[in-house]
């Protein structure tokens, strides 16, 4: 056989090994091998930032608001704002500056009249004030913002629309504010009718007399321009009976809390009827103190919770619309 020439046996045993070496040569090289499971590594390995993320589309309402926008919001409230201020100045005009008929004469023998002066309240004015607007404004604070979790509001207040709430405004902020305002007008109206009937109705205190100290102290009637009392103050108060100041300021304040809570939070509501109680408290101390009679404690919680209510039903009043807070 010549030299180079392939019989049929040998061309076919040649061909099939060079298709396994072919077959073979496919598979990736040690090198190769390394190269790929480096590259996957890295690539597994690279943080998430290096690679450029696509921006979400802006969404206007949460965009910053402008200068323009805020002062709308804020607008919508001057006249709210403009009433507290109103209401507070004619309540300390009225509590300071106008004093009670003075013409009215009372008789010495009635006994209603004629308990002993107590020096040191139970309550004092100032602590009846701080139970109705400080205390509730931080329990509303409170609840706002460390108990935001437990807050529940499944409608959107309605009552005017110039104070409804903007996209940029959160949602706890607005009803913090709205609450505020509502409670600084509910305790101003309260005031205002308080002082207004005090001075109207001029009634004697149980301790009228005690205070006035008639000159005469065997006459039938008495007014006071026949008492002795050196302290016009004292003396002027003591005609300021009906309605009671501290049971209407501390139903209107306390009972809009007790409301609000009810309303807002999820939580049983005997877990808020403390409020009702330091009302008690306050109204029974005004009688124990000899500073108003039984009836009067009742007329001014009977008046701030008319405020209130009213008040609460005016500016509070929601309807089922959007989500005000989460559930």
């Amino acid at each position: 056989m010549p030299h180079g020439v392939r019989t049929a046996q040998q061309s076919k045993l040649h061909k099939s090994r060079d298709c396994s070496f072919k077959r073979y040569s496919r598979l990736p090289t040690r090198r190769a091998y390394a190269r790929d499971k480096g590259a996957a590594r890295t690539q597994i390995t690279t943080p998430h930032h290096a690679f450029p993320q696509p921006q979400p589309p802006l969404n206007p309402s949460n965009m910053p608001p402008s200068l323009k926008s805020a002062v709308a919001y804020v607008a919508g409230f001057v006249p709210l704002y403009a009433a507290c201020v109103v209401l507070i100045a004619a309540l300390g005009f009225s509590e300071f500056h106008m004093a009670p008929r003075l013409s009215r004469q009372v008789r010495t023998d009635d006994p209603a009249i004629k308990k002993s002066f107590v020096a040191h309240e139970t309550v004092t004015p100032v602590q009846c004030l701080f139970l109705a607007f400080p205390l509730p404004v931080l329990v509303l604070a409170g609840w706002c913002t460390v108990g935001s979790d437990s807050l529940v509001s499944r409608y959107q207040r309605r009552s005017f629309a110039r104070l409804a709430r903007p996209d940029w405004v959160p949602a706890k902020f607005h009803l913090f504010h709205i609450s505020c305002v509502a409670l600084a007008l509910a305790l101003g109206i309260n005031g205002v009718l308080t002082n207004g009937f005090k001075l109207l109705l001029s009634n004697a205190r149980p301790d009228f007399l005690a205070r006035c100290q008639p000159a005469d102290p065997l006459a039938l009637y008495v007014s006071v321009a026949q008492c002795t009392q050196p302290d016009k103050l004292v003396l002027y108060e003591g005609l300021k009976s009906t309605p009671s100041g501290h049971s209407s300021f501390a139903v209107a304040g306390l009972g809009f809390l007790y409301l609000w809570l009810a309303r807002h939070t999820c939580v049983s509501r005997l877990r808020h009827v403390w409020c009702p109680l330091l009302c008690v408290f306050v109204m029974a101390s005004r009688v124990v103190d000899h500073r108003h009679h039984w009836y009067d404690v009742l007329t001014g919680g009977a008046l701030g919770l008319a405020v209130c209510v009213g008040v609460w039903r005016t500016l509070m009043r929601e309807e089922p619309q959007a989500n005000l807070l989460p559930a």
